[in-house]
């Protein structure tokens, strides 16, 4: 189960690890715009390479194993040459004998059927030294006239290895020390070499066979212990055989020396020659089972067919040996001694295959010696027996060698372990050839493709090289647009992260086509573009303008400066971090081409100079440009402020204005309130090294350095200059602020170092440090400086300590610290501008604590009544007792007062610059003042409307005067005692509005007017009043179809309403009119088919009625006047309509209506919303 779960979780971890592959190469595919099956072509390619891991991986295991025999095999020549004396000689003897055995089977006939090293099977014979291999060959009667080993050779011990080139196989009989090792370094190097020698010269299939011999009389005389240590030596190398070869052949074992055993010498002399050539023995049919138990029984067929073959064979008791009648028990105990054997050198390991035991054979290659006895019970038959007379009659050896083993020779299979490995390792190999071979296809196309699109990346656009025609624009915007594709095309051909293969073709066309397209740039715009431009810099002369000649300068700078890098084989981007200057150059020398397309020029100069190789028209170009920048620079008597509108035109330069300062979407009048960018730092930096630059281009800048000497001098009082100007005009940027939203935000600003002003100081401070020891500044500058440094030290505290006590410690030591060593005037200024440091802090903190005053209109009056000098609430009830004085100081002239102390200490003076400063730091508090006053001026506003203007509505006619502009009760007199007290003032002149802060309040001219002609007499209204009316005839026009009949007027008064009716004829009538009883009055006028009616509404309406017959009585209506009946009265023709009345007692009614609420003042203050 646990194995189940193991391989499960690895089949599981590869899924996982190829489906992250094809993952990531489905998400790189999308990334890089690659078609779906670049994404597969990745992925298997990224698989193939896992593969390929796996397969070298398990390949290299398997040379590690095998590292004896690639040494080997490798290193043959080195091995015996570090060998020395008797070694030497011993491993050069085997590759001798090797390479005479390879030499002999390819020169035989064997080439005639294959490859003559594998048209016979090899079989090799091994066994411990004295086991008789090499006298069993000898006397197996193998046909080995190839071989110099033979019968006739004197029996001896095998050197190293014989090879007998039999009829039906090539036996290779080793030493037996190659088996069972005497000196183990010396024996186990030669056994390595000979397993080396084997595979190199027979990779396909390095045997078929393996016979190992032992002795009989090992069996007989050898303990249990030393026949299994000898046994697992014999297995060891047959370990290391499989291991090498990497497959199982057929084991068989080969008992020699049989004579020794009780009855086989009797058994061998009762055989003729021609039976002795059999095999005696047993072969293994089912190779599956134990070895032992194949033994076994091998060993039961054998003992009883030997019992059986004693009954058949022919008894001559005189001739016959006795003992032969024993053999088959002493055969069937020397069984017992072959099992022990047997089942040491078969035995079944975890680790290791398992030898295929193939059977068991029995052999006597010569007849000599005593014969052992195995069983006790016949010590007194051994004691009798004498060693008998040697024989070579060789027994039981020629089918071993000649029949049974070469029948074996299909019997050789891989091992289970070798086959498993190589079955997994052909497939990862194949897989992994196969995956990197369609990763292969699959980048060839990808690379095809690529470029195929870099390709079309010109073609799409350009199917042949244009033909530039028209004009230089023209000419520019298609070249641009050639340039833009060249440069895309590159970008294309450098964005490819995957191999080529090959495939450069888009690589060669991008070289063309950058070729093609210097060309083109180079005849048709850029020699014709420079032609113009020599013949306007040579027509220059000291009448021409600053600014033009900045830009030629420029220009010709530029273009040196490339020329130069291009010389040096500078870079693309090192060119483009050459300055460039997009001036109006190309419309000064061709004035029909655009100005937006000069940035065009630009970037095709720079790809034509990067792209086109270094030339000698190049070269001429730059000696060119040198020497009229040469004359350029001459112009204007040699002076050089041309400088300062050069960096007043570049596009990176930006003046200082005071939307970088106040911000706000609103308008202001004076936007030439700015600082130009040639009087900045940046400005001043960029002037430097431009000026470096122009070292750079021309030949001699010496000659230069005076007019730069004065160019400078000439700077720093301009600089200065442009810096007051600005500041004088910086209160300007209050116009940004929009509504009272936007300027409370920035009332919260205002107090921090990050309001408008103290951002201004700040800015003019680090712009001055940048002038260095340029010039003297002027003392309004030098206060900027000073107060930097207060307003430094100010940060600092706050950071660190913002109690303004522990400041003052610091200073007192710091004073007496540098008394010493410092002059006293120095020290004096230094503490001043510490002590400047907390009045600074003081003015913030009262700039901070005006806040919350301009929070709301109400608060903002509170706070300017209390400033102006009366505390009077906005909701206070008015009256005319004055407010008590005001013993604590307000915020503003606490601000006022730490301003004045600061400005003393840092030293502020007089002068015509001395405001410049003085505006800067007192802006805080004038925004407070100014915005404060706004607000306040629209509360005072809207407490007159609901005080005065909403109770003016309410009172009658009669009693205008009186309640309005009463002395002591009036509404307008309390209003003027109360709210609006601390913002007024008499003066001999009248009424006028109080100043404050250097500010005054914003009162209108007709409130005070109205104030200074309410003060008069008002005299008082009667009860009631009597007008006569008296009935003049009604007319119209002549040529009118109808005229009236009747005109009626009607006074409603309560609910007796009065009239007169005209009815053309004399008619009077008494109006009795009350101001506080009466409404609305009416004239109605009767025509035959048409009734019109002129209305004169609310109390005042008899009055008003009265004023509009003024002037003779006579009122001339028009048919505008009766908007409900105009087209009717058209219908009749009517377009004028006179009524007349003659009136007695009517002017003192009509004077009634001077003070009515249409004479009082709207509007008294001017609200800003």
């Amino acid at each position: 189960m646990k194995n189940v779960l193991i391989i499960v979780l690895k089949v599981f971890l590869w899924l996982l690890l190829f489906a992250a592959i094809g993952v990531g190469a489905w998400y790189l595919a999308q990334w890089r715009g690659w078609p779906d099956w670049a994404a597969a072509a990745i992925g298997v390619g990224a698989a193939g390479i896992i593969v390929g891991v796996v397969f070298l991986r398990r390949w290299w295991f398997r040379r590690r194993e095998r590292q004896f025999v690639k040494r080997v095999v490798e290193q043959d020549t080195a091995a015996i040459s570090a060998a020395q004396g008797e070694q030497a000689r011993l491993l050069r003897d085997v590759e001798d004998r090797f390479a005479k055995a390879v030499e002999i089977l390819r020169a035989s006939q064997l080439r005639q059927q294959g490859d003559p090293v594998y048209v016979k099977p090899w079989f090799l014979v091994m066994g411990e030294t004295g086991a008789g291999k090499s006298l069993a060959l000898r006397r197996a009667k193998l046909a080995s006239i190839l071989t110099d080993v033979g019968q006739e050779r004197l029996p001896a011990p095998t050197r190293n290895v014989d090879f007998w080139f039999a009829d039906e196989a090539v036996i290779l009989d080793t030493a037996g020390r190659y088996a069972i090792p005497q000196d183990e370094a010396r024996d186990r190097e030669e056994w390595e070499r000979f397993l080396a020698l084997l595979v190199k010269h027979r990779r396909k299939e390095p045997l078929n066979g393996l016979v190992l011999t032992v002795a009989a009389d090992k069996l007989t005389d050898a303990s249990d212990d030393v026949l299994v240590e000898h046994a697992k030596g014999l297995r060891r190398r047959v370990n290391e055989l499989m291991r090498v070869i990497g497959a199982k052949f057929p084991v068989f074992l080969l008992v020699t020396k049989m004579d020794h055993v009780l009855g086989m010498n009797g058994f061998v002399d009762m055989l003729e020659n021609g039976e002795l050539l059999q095999a005696m023995g047993e072969v293994n049919s089912n190779t599956l089972r134990p070895a032992v138990n194949a033994l076994d029984e091998g060993m039961k067929r054998l003992t009883t067919r030997l019992k059986d073959l004693r009954l058949l064979l022919p008894c001559d008791l005189a001739d016959m040996d006795p003992a032969t009648l024993m053999l088959p028990d002493e055969l069937a105990r020397l069984g017992g001694r072959l099992r022990v054997f047997t089942g040491a050198l078969f035995s079944e390991n975890p680790y290791l295959e398992t030898p295929v035991y193939r059977g068991v054979f029995f052999s006597s290659a010569r007849q000599e010696g005593q014969a052992h006895v195995l069983s006790q019970d016949l010590a007194d038959v051994a004691a009798q027996l004498s060693e008998r007379a040697a024989t070579d009659r060789g027994a039981f050896l020629h089918d071993v060698f000649s029949r049974f083993l070469p029948g074996d020779r299909n019997l050789f299979t891989p091992m289970l372990e070798f086959a498993r490995w190589r079955s997994r390792t052909r497939f990862a190999g194949v897989m992994a050839w196969l995956f990197l071979l369609f990763c292969a296809a699959g980048f060839f196309t990808l690379s095809y493709t690529h470029n195929n699109r870099a390709l079309q990346v010109i073609s799409s656009q350009f199917a042949e090289m244009p033909k530039l025609t028209g004009g230089m624009d023209q000419k520019l915007l298609i070249l641009d647009q050639l340039r833009r594709q060249i440069v895309q095309m590159e970008a294309v051909n450098r964005d490819w992260l995957l191999p080529r293969m090959g495939l450069d073709q888009s690589l060669a066309g991008e070289r063309r086509v950058k070729l093609a397209f210097a060309g083109l740039f180079r005849d048709q715009v850029l020699t014709p573009l420079d032609s113009s431009m020599r013949a306007s810099v040579d027509a220059l002369d000291n009448r021409a303008s600053e600014t033009t000649i900045g830009m030629y300068i420029g220009h010709m700078v530029w273009r040196i400066e490339l020329l130069k890098a291009k010389q040096r084989g500078a870079s693309l981007e090192d060119m483009r971090k050459i300055p460039s200057y997009p001036d109006a150059v190309l419309a000064q020398v061709d004035p029909k081409l655009v100005p937006e397309l000069a940035p065009f020029f630009n970037d095709c100069y720079l790809d034509y100079l990067y792209w086109e190789p270094w030339n000698e028209a190049m070269a001429q170009h730059l000696a060119d440009f040198k020497l009229r920048l040469t004359r350029l620079a001459s112009l204007k008597d040699g002076q050089m402020q041309w400088l300062v509108e050069w960096a007043n035109t570049r596009p990176y330069l930006h003046p200082v204005t005071l939307n970088d300062f106040w911000g706000g979407a609103g308008q202001v009048s004076g936007q030439d309130a700015y600082v130009p960018a040639g009087f900045t730092s940046q400005g001043k930096k960029a002037i430097e090294s431009f000026i470096k630059e122009f070292d750079q281009a021309v030949d001699n800048p010496k000659a230069f350095q005076a007019r730069i000497d004065a160019f400078w001098s000439w700077y720093a009082n301009q600089f200065y200059l442009s810096w007051q100007h600005f500041a004088q005009g910086f209160h300007l940027g209050y116009g940004f602020l929009l509504d009272d939203n936007d300027k409370r935000k920035m009332a919260a600003r205002m107090p921090t170092f990050a309001g408008p002003y103290f951002a201004m100081l700040e800015r003019m401070a680090r712009d001055f440090q940048a002038l260095g020891k340029l010039g003297t500044p002027p003392p309004w500058a030098a206060e900027v400086s000073r107060f930097h440094i207060a307003m430094e030290q100010a940060k600092a505290q706050n950071k660190a300590e913002p109690l303004i006590e522990k400041g003052k410690e610091r200073v007192e030591v710091a004073v007496q610290r540098i008394q010493g060593d410092i002059d006293p005037n120095d020290a004096r200024k230094f503490e001043n501008l510490l002590a400047a440091t907390g009045k600074l802090q003081e003015y913030q903190k009262a700039l901070t604590d005006m806040v919350p005053a301009v929070a709301t209109q109400e608060t903002a009056f509170q706070f300017v009544s209390a400033s102006m000098g009366a505390s009077v609430s906005a909701d206070a009830p008015a009256g005319g007792a004055p407010a008590p004085a005001l013993t604590v100081k307000s915020p503003a002239q606490t601000a006022e007062a730490a301003l004045m102390s600061m400005n003393a200490l840092i030293g502020v003076g007089g002068g015509a610059g001395g405001d410049a400063f003085t505006q800067m730091v007192g802006g805080p508090l004038a925004f407070f003042v100014l915005f404060s006053t706004e607000l306040a001026s629209c509360e005072l506003q809207r407490q007159w409307e609901s005080r005065v203007l909403s109770e003016a509505q309410m009172i009658p006619q009669s009693r205008y005067r009186q309640v309005l502009l009463d002395k002591k009760d009036g509404v307008v007199w309390k209003f003027v005692n109360g709210p609006a007290k601390p913002f007024l003032t008499r003066e001999i002149k009248g009424w006028a509005a109080k100043p404050w802060m250097q500010a005054v309040f914003p009162v209108n001219r007709t409130f005070l007017n109205f104030l200074d002609e309410g003060g008069q007499e008002v005299a008082e209204a009667l009860p009631e009043y009597d007008v006569i009316v008296k009935t003049v005839p009604t007319t119209v026009n002549p040529e009118a179809r109808q005229k009236p009949y009747l005109t009626t007027l009607t006074l409603t008064c309560g609910n007796q309403p009065q009239a007169l009716n005209n009815y053309n004829f004399l008619d009077s009538a008494s109006f009795k009119w009350k101001p506080d009883g009466c409404s609305d009055t009416t004239v109605t006028i009767v025509f035959n088919d048409l009734t019109v009616t002129k209305t004169y509404p609310g109390p005042n309406g008899f009055a008003l009625f009265l004023k509009d017959f003024r002037t003779g009585g006579s009122k001339t209506y028009t048919p505008e006047d009766f908007p409900g009946q105009k087209d009717m009265l058209g219908a009749l023709g009517v377009k004028r309509i006179q009524v007349s009345f003659v009136f007695e007692g009517n002017q003192p009614v009509i004077r009634l209506l001077s003070v009515t609420p249409a004479s009082i003042p709207q509007s008294i203050s001017e609200c800003v919303k």
